[in-house]
Order: structure tokens, then sequence, then C-alpha cells
């Protein structure tokens, strides 16, 4: 619009000068031309050029109307006007020039007060949106508590009797042993055919609380082999991605969707918590980072790094060199254990198409497996083997402990709710330090990972994820 309107007085102002031209050049000739000399100078003066000089976009709404102007200031080679006539005939040009030029003023100033309304109008609706969610979202709670159900991988003692309905969601669980039956109440149960895209459907309005600024961690929790990694990251980035490539194709779109793509940054960084040292995985030397308080006595974790992701595809390309680095190992339960505690973080971080600041973080954590030391007799071990064997163990001795504190911190968290004032132990691990501030004060989903290869870890992980419920409720 701004466009448009200085054109229209560029015109105008060109046109006056013209015209200044024009008299001064006819009504004081140097000397008495013939009538041939007088039609070649009144033709030199003719304003179809104007359209050649302002180039009007063909998708200005008032292009057209302009372009007949000039054309109608034209004076035809065989015009025979006197002086007077032409100078006469171009102020009544310029006059209704200046009348269109004021129209198209008032047009363009009351086209910008509404637009000015229907912006405001729309932050308005917007900001009734983010209410809307978050209350809905505090209904519900700040902690959800959602069960997967590995599929049998092998036939062992666990049975798992069909599951009961409740408000077309599957919310409870049941394990047998030896005649006795345990139930579990979740906020969602996904069976062994539960599709990764039924649970990401689950995610997505945590996922709205991010972009509005919120921080939102997500995390699983489990048995080794219970298959927390691929419910997290999947095997591959297409049908079978998990949560996270998931989560980042969808706020890419949202993003792009609202207009909002190119004044939002959005930044990555991974650290991993192996046996109480904390890394970054996408640093390119290996260094052990420290821990610190600010001055606004939030966490800081000096060194770590942050990668910018231009696209959906860079953001891929960082994950994958993430997850790459990660410390695992084969046990007596999986072939590929990760031995440390991974935590992605997607920042996002601009202003909006309202010009409002935005700061949401997304926290995706790979928890550990828990499992119980399998101890075994060194007597017929090589010395290799046994080195190997004492630092699973280490290891093992590690994930259990900071799994366990976290454990403490979940329910101290929920236990507020019932007016109970115990403080959550987050300095009991580096773990529960680094997500002292999402969990303190952001939305938290807890994916419970089971597998019916392993009674005894089943059992514990449902006990865990069955007690967050209930104190949530």
């Amino acid at each position: 619009m701004n466009s448009l309107s200085s054109q229209i007085q560029n015109i105008t102002q060109i046109a006056l000068n013209r015209i200044e031209n024009f008299q001064k050049r006819k009504l004081v000739p140097t000397s008495r031309p013939s009538k041939k000399t007088k039609l070649q100078t009144v033709h030199r003066a003719k304003w179809g050029p104007l359209k050649k000089e302002f180039n009007f976009s063909s998708s200005d709404q008032n292009s057209s109307t302009f372009t007949e102007d000039q054309e109608n200031l034209s004076i035809s080679p065989t015009s025979s006007f006197t002086n007077s006539d032409q100078i006469e005939r171009l102020n009544k040009e310029l006059e209704q020039a200046k009348l269109t030029l004021q129209f198209l003023q008032n047009s363009l100033k009351e086209m910008s007060l509404e637009n000015s309304s229907l912006k405001e109008l729309l932050s308005q609706s917007e900001s009734y949106r983010k209410l809307l969610h978050a209350q809905l979202q505090e209904l519900r709670g700040p902690i959800r508590v959602f069960c997967r159900v590995k599929p049998f991988t092998n036939k062992n003692y666990v049975s798992y009797p069909e599951a009961k309905l409740q408000e077309n969601y599957l919310r409870t669980i049941t394990i047998e042993k030896d005649g006795i039956a345990q139930t579990f109440t979740f906020d969602r149960v996904f069976r062994e055919s539960t599709t990764q895209n039924e649970i990401f459907e689950e995610i997505i309005p945590f996922l709205q609380s991010a972009i509005d600024g919120e921080h939102v961690s997500i995390f699983s929790y489990g048995q080794t082999g219970s298959g927390k990694t691929y419910t997290l990251e999947g095997s591959d980035f297409e049908e079978n991605a998990g949560i996270l490539p998931r989560a980042a194709s969808w706020i890419y779109k949202y993003l792009e969707k609202c207009g909002v793509q190119s004044s939002l940054q959005i930044k990555l960084s991974c650290i991993e918590v192996y046996m109480e040292q904390v890394t970054d995985l996408l640093s390119d030397h290996y260094n052990v980072l420290k821990l610190k308080a600010n001055s606004k006595g939030s966490l800081e974790v000096e060194g770590i790094s942050w990668h910018q992701a231009e696209s959906f595809e860079g953001l891929l390309r960082l994950i994958g060199i993430a997850s790459n680095g990660r410390m695992t190992r084969s046990t007596h339960l999986n072939n590929g254990s990760s031995r440390g505690h991974t935590i992605y973080q997607i920042r996002i971080e601009g202003l909006t198409m309202y010009g409002n600041e935005i700061k949401g973080k997304l926290s995706v954590i790979d928890l550990a497996g828990s499992e119980r030391a399998n101890v075994e007799s060194y007597s017929d071990k090589s010395q290799n083997e046994i080195e190997a064997m004492k630092v699973i163990l280490s290891e093992a001795k590690y994930i259990n402990t900071s799994l366990s504190c976290l454990r403490r911190v979940i329910l101290a968290l929920l236990a507020r709710r019932s007016g109970n004032s115990q403080i959550p132990p987050y300095r009991e691990s580096k773990l529960t330090r680094l997500l002292q501030d999402s969990l303190n004060s952001g939305k938290v989903v807890m994916l419970v990972a089971i597998s019916p290869d392993n009674f005894s870890e089943t059992r514990e992980s449902l006990k865990f994820g069955g007690q967050a419920q209930v104190v949530n409720t």
C-alpha cells in the first residue's frame, strides 16, 4: 500500500514539473516556429512515457486506473490545439489526478485502520486460544502418564488380560502371575498393536504448549529392552519414526502454516549423562561439562553447544549425529542398551506475528534402562571379560541411582498438589538437576515402556507409573 501511494505521488510531481517545463518552452519561444515545428514540439510533450517510467505491478489493485490516466495525458500528433488550450487540458488532467490521489490516500488510510483492527482481533483470539489450551492441560494435570506395551519377543510367564475400556480409551492394564492379578491405571495405555503415529497424536497438545512458550518434557521410563528409544526416536524417519522426529516435523509445519517460521529460531542441543558425567553429543570434542547456577538461580551447563536448524532436514541431521554418539553396550537384556541418559532440547525463540516474544522449550529424554545387576561368577571369565563385567555393574549402579532419584522427585512434585510441602531432591543426581526447571514449571509426559519378557522389571515400572498416576489424579 505504501509503495502504491509513493508511486502516485511521484507521478503527480513529475506531471507538475513537465507542465512547468512545457510552459517555459511554449509561452516564451526564442523565434516564431512554423506550424510543423509547433506540432512536433507538442508531440514531444506527450505523457505516454509515464507508463514506462513507473512500471506498476499487475497485482496492484488500482494500477489499471493509473495506466489509463497516463495514456489520457498523451497529446495526439494530429492535435491542433493552441498553447492555452493544451495548458488548460493538462491542468484539468492534473486536477483529476490529484483528486484520484486523494481518494486513494483516503482509501489506503481506511484499509490500514481496518488491517490494524483485524490484527488486534486476531491477537485477542490467539490469546484466548492459548488461555483455553492452558486451562485444558491444567485440568488434565501437570504430569501425564502413558504406558506402552512392547510386543512379545519370546514366550514368558507374563500375561496381559484384555484391557478394560473406559470413556473409549484404554486406561487400565492388568498383569497376572501364579493366579495373582495386579491392575494399574494410566492416562492412556497403548497396546502392542499401537502404531508410532497413534502415540504421537497424544503428544500434539504438548507440542502446542511448547509453541505457546512453555517448557515441555517428554521422557521414557522402563526396563532395558522395553522399546523406550524406539518410541522416542524410531527405527527410521518415515513410517517408524518416533516422537522426536515427528515432533520436529510438526513444529516446522505449524510455524510455516502460521507464517512465522522466518521470524523464529529453532535450536537444538543434546547432552548425555553417563555415570554422573555430562557430555555434549553435538560437540566436536569430548569434554565433561560443568553445571552451575546463574544469577537468576537457574541451572546452566557450561560449554554446551546450541545449533540452529534452518529446516526440518537440518534438525534431523543434528538428531542423527547426537544419536550416533550415545554410549551403548550389549547386556543380557539388550544388545544395544543405552548406558546413559540422553537429553534432547529444542528451543523455539523469537517474535510472533503479533510482535510478542516467545521462548518455548521441548525436552525429549531417553532414559537409560532400569535393570537389576546380573551378578555372575568370575571364576571362568578372562581378565578382559571380568573388567567388562565390572564396568557394566558400575554403569547399572549409576543408572539405578539416578532413576531412583528421578522417581522421588516426580512423586514429591505430584504430592504438592495434595498440600505436601516435601522438597524434591533435585541435587541428588545430575539428571534431576538438569531437568529441574522443566519438571518444576512445565508440562511433563511420562511414557512407561514395559516388556512381557521380564515380569519383575515390568511390575516395578508399572508400580512407579501407577503411583505417579494416582497422585496426579
